[in-house]
Order: structure tokens, then C-alpha cells, then sequence
């Protein structure tokens, strides 16, 4: 498990990536950050597991399939959008 400090050290390297050009996407078991916050830490979107699966219990047994799941629908997503540019 992550806590909060080792958290905000996972965030210092997408703002340099954002101000390169990088689009940065990140994906997470559950979200506690405000869509403000995620855009100042120059990430373009997030999405949880939790979305998928939001009893945590099940979220945490079922992980391996929901992240694939996402992961998928993530690729969709983003493919869709390069495709519209």
C-alpha cells in the first residue's frame, strides 16, 4: 500500500512530462484527488478501479481483471481521441 507521502512523491516527475508535451494518464485503485489538483500535477486524466468495482473488498480481489478492464477501455478511449485529431 501507498500512503500519502510516497503519493505526492509519484506526482513530481507528470509536470515535467505535461510541460514537455506528454500527455500523462494515470490509473489507481481508488482517487482521493480533486480533478484540479491532477491537472496541477500535470496529469490529463485519471481513473480508479473503484469506478469499476466500488465495494473495496471486491475491487482488491477482482484487481488483475478490473485493471485489464480499464486498461481496454482506456486504450479505446485515447485511440478514439488520436484518431479525432
Amino acid at each position: 500500500m501507498i500512503n500519502l507521502w510516497q503519493a505526492k512523491r509519484l506526482l513530481d516527475w507528470p509536470v515535467p512530462a505535461a510541460r514537455s508535451g506528454v500527455r500523462v494518464v494515470a490509473i489507481a485503485g481508488r482517487l482521493r484527488l480533486s480533478p484540479q489538483q491532477l491537472r496541477q500535477a500535470g496529469i490529463s486524466a485519471a481513473y480508479a478501479l473503484t469506478d469499476l468495482e466500488p465495494d473495496l473488498d471486491r475491487c482488491i480481489a477482482n484487481s488483475s481483471s478490473l485493471l485489464r478492464q480499464l486498461g481496454a477501455s482506456i486504450a479505446k478511449e485515447w485511440l478514439a481521441r488520436l484518431l479525432r485529431s
